[in-house]
Parts: C-alpha cells; structure tokens; sequence
C-alpha cells in the first residue's frame, strides 16, 4: 500500500478535522465519588468526574437528587458563591449543607440531616451540563444509593493491615483499611517510601490501584523491592473517610473534646514487612 503524504495545508486540514471531531463530541461522567453503594448518613462531599473540561455557574441546575419515592429534594448541596472544581475542569465537589451535617447547627437542629439511616436516594446529573466546547452531557448519568447509620469517629490507623514485601520481586504490595477512604485523597495521601523515616526518606515509584471503593489498595513498585532496604507506608493525616472524618480528627468533633494524638502531625508511618 502506498503511503499517502501531506504537505502543510494537508496537516492543517487534518488538524481542523480532528478539532471539529472534537468539538462535536459529547461529554460524559467517568464516575461519582464516594462509589460506593452504602453511605452514612452523614456524607459531606460528592465528586462528579468528567472525561473532559466543563462549564461552571449555576451547577445546582445540572443536579437532581431524589428519595426512593421520587420526592424531590431541594436545599441538600451547599450553594457555593465559587464552585468547588479541579485545576483541569473536570471534576466539581458538590457539598452537602455542613450545616445540616454537624449536629448541634442551627441548620442541623432545624431540618435534620439530608439522609436517613436505611433510605436510598437518587442523585443524577442532567443532560443540560455542558462541555467548555459547548456541548451537552451524552446522557443522564445517575448513582443510586443507601443511606447507613452516622459515621462520627476517624479511621483507626491500628487497624491498617499490610501484605509482607517479597523481595527481589515487583510482587504487588497490599493495603487494607478499616473502612472506605476518600478515593480521590488515596491517590495524593498514600505513598510508600524507602529509608530512614521520617527525615531521610524517598518515594518509592509504582503504580497504586485502589480497590473495594476505597477500602483496599494495591501498590506495583517500578522495580524489584530491595532486601536491606527499610520501606514504609506513609499516610498524609488529612487523608478522610466518606464521612470527612481524617486522620487526625473527627468532622463532627465536640469543641471541648481531645483531639488525636496525630494532630501535630503531618504523616502517619508504618514499617512495611518483609517475607
């Protein structure tokens, strides 16, 4: 077969050809965060991620949220003055009113929580959401779930369990915690490093792949575990349950009430076995 060969105005053609493709193409939801199926009762944040850069203004127009029997229901997400999205565009944080969440608030007192222990809801993101190219979503995107009893305490790092390293090997290295984490925060907090911590410390590269919603996570090392080599797990404290709940404390934390000795803390350490 004969190649076919362009000059430059071939290249820009192709080029406009491919913008076109697009900028004609809809946008759709990768995912919505937590993506588990049960949630406390309490959940502060949803992700919505996009695969490519949206609009912002007006994003309550673009949610619909929705009890089991089709009751509609308003006043749940916080209305931001600014919206709450990534660097790339492609993911807003929708807050649930804290105000609602935090017992004891005016709020909270008033109306109670959004959800209920034992109710599932309906929380679906309109076609109407439009792409940065102008482009509405290809379709409704909607994720059901079931509201558990309130989340009030921080995730006992105690309960952290680790696989043992096998050396020589770039065996995977798995990570179970006590209960689902934000996956979003798993990807920035979570590392593993070599050395002496926690001063003479450097990051270990691997690929992470977090599993079960963010209750597990496996870790592939770019190169075989080293035997008398000192490796360890190293947790950002701010990382959160579903319920923003952290390492270091509670969200729903009387004022009075001793916070965690790991507040002063930046990191969490745990020394990783080997077999």
């Amino acid at each position: 077969m004969k190649a076919i060969q362009l000059n430059k105005w071939g290249f820009i053609l192709l080029a406009m050809a491919f913008n076109a493709m697009a900028a004609g193409a809809n946008p759709e939801v990768v995912a919505i965060y937590p993506r588990a199926d049960l949630l406390p009762e309490n959940t502060l944040k949803f992700q919505v991620r996009f695969n490519v850069p949206m609009r912002e203004g007006s994003f309550l127009k673009h949610i619909h949220l929705e009890s089991e029997s089709g009751e509609v229901m308003n006043g749940v997400f916080f209305d931001n003055v600014y919206e709450l999205w990534s660097d790339d565009h492609r993911q807003i944080t929708l807050l649930v009113d804290p105000g609602r969440v935090k017992t004891g608030l005016k709020e909270n007192l008033k109306r109670g929580r959004a959800f209920v222990a034992g109710q599932k809801y309906r929380l679906s993101v309109l076609g109407s959401w439009q792409s940065l190219q102008g482009q509405p979503l290809k379709q409704i995107y909607t994720k059901t779930f079931k509201a558990v009893p309130e989340d009030l305490e921080s995730p006992d790092v105690r309960l952290i369990k680790t696989g043992l390293l096998s050396t020589g090997t770039t065996e995977a290295l798995s990570i179970t915690f006590p209960e689902p984490l934000d996956e979003q925060q798993i990807q920035e907090y979570v590392r593993i490093v070599r050395g002496k911590a926690p001063d003479h410390v450097e990051l270990v590269r691997g690929k992470f792949t977090i599993e079960s919603f963010g209750k597990a996570l496996k870790f592939v090392p770019q190169t075989p575990w080293e035997a008398r080599q000192v490796y360890t797990l190293r947790i950002d404290t701010r990382l959160e349950d579903l319920a923003s709940n952290n390492l270091q404390a509670k969200f729903d934390r009387p004022i009075n009430e001793q916070k965690s000795e790991l507040y002063n803390s930046q990191f969490y350490y745990q020394v990783l076995n080997q077999k």
